[in-house]
């Protein structure tokens, strides 16, 4: 008699959260909250997202200010969770074949679900306004089960001050469960939101980059469904690469001007966002900390006015290395922020 043949669900897993970054100016560029604990269990698309239960204490180097020196980074990772098709098998115990089967079948696998949780990992970045990826690819959960990693000894000469702050537990707003289906319809607004992840992964180490990126999210979301018939309709293409050439310039103020106040736009177009997104894009030139890269922004202090006991600091609009740091970066990235989620239904 013929063995049973049955299909088989493996289940996977994988770790997501806040990545620890360098802040070579001296100043916190990424934002990152290190008491955010998930409430409970949420389904975003085909994927589960639950709360990892362990804090992570990760020590790094304090490069470039100082690579014998140590920073201390937390977060509370979390755990996203799904099925894949192993295919199937004999009910009896799988023979060598059907194992070597299996296996071959995950490596095809593996590549969709990373992508899945990269994506996640993008909607997660944009919700937090902070720099999450994925920290432990995805692993089949019958060889390894799901679990947050304790964390590292700190190394020596490390002073713990004690300074824990209390998990503050949040929510994920309700646009997330919904974001799923809305990338994966459509191609544009997917591509916004990879290349926004990317600019916020770039923003401490390689802010033009980073400028680069945002701008090209921008331009991404004109094309998207969710701004047809809102912004003015492309007009001829590139014959290399068949994106539009002209109307490009109307197209993204158009957009900024969907999101941003008059007085930002105004910014924006005094800062020659533009110009500065071409001439990094074609190689002609870095606008941030690139080129002095290790050396602290300090900023010009003000003495205390009359009556008053300190004094305090501000940044120097002549210096252009602290104008793009502080004020045009920070500016477009919230600018693309907004536009996506207002495409993803914030």
């Amino acid at each position: 008699m013929d063995d049973l043949v049955e299909a088989r669900l493996g289940r996977w897993w994988s770790i997501v959260g806040p990545i620890p970054i360098p802040e070579p100016s001296g100043w916190l560029t990424a934002p990152h909250d290190r008491t955010r604990v998930l409430d409970h269990n949420y389904a975003v698309g085909p994927l589960v997202v639950s709360p990892g239960g362990k804090r992570l204490v990760e020590y790094l180097a304090l490069e470039p200010l100082a690579l014998e020196g140590t920073t201390c980074f937390e977060s509370w990772p979390l755990i996203v969770e799904g099925t894949w098709d192993e295919g199937s098998t004999s009910a009896s115990v799988p023979s060598p074949q059907e194992l070597q089967e299996t296996q071959r079948r995950w490596i095809a696998a593996e590549r969709q679900i990373a992508r899945d949780v990269r994506r996640l990992s993008a909607i997660l970045a944009l919700t937090w306004n902070e720099p999450w990826q994925v920290r432990t690819a995805p692993k089949q959960s019958s060889q390894l089960p799901p679990s947050v990693p304790d964390s590292r000894p700190p190394p020596s000469r490390w002073f713990d001050d004690g300074d824990h702050l209390e998990p503050r537990q949040e929510s994920l707003p309700s646009w997330v469960t919904g974001a799923w289906d809305l990338i994966t319809q459509d191609a544009n607004l997917l591509a916004a939101l990879l290349s926004w992840h990317e600019g916020l992964l770039l923003t401490p180490n390689h802010p033009s980059l980073a400028h680069v990126a945002y701008m090209g999210a921008i331009e991404e979301l004109s094309h998207s469904p969710a701004f047809v018939g809102t912004v003015p309709e492309p007009q001829g293409a590139c014959v290399s690469c068949g994106q539009p050439t002209r109307g490009s310039s109307e197209r993204f103020w158009a957009m900024v001007g969907k999101v941003a106040t008059l007085e930002e736009s105004s910014d924006l177009r005094k800062w020659e966002v533009t110009r500065k997104r071409g001439a990094t894009a074609h190689g002609a030139g870095l606008h941030g900390i690139e080129e002095i890269y290790g050396s602290v922004i300090l900023l010009d202090f003000v003495p205390p006015l009359e009556g008053q006991t300190t004094g305090n600091f501000q940044f120097n609009p002549d210096d252009q290395v602290q104008l793009f740091m502080f004020k045009v970066l920070p500016a477009v990235r919230e600018t693309s922020r907004r536009l996506l989620l207002t495409a993803l239904g914030e």
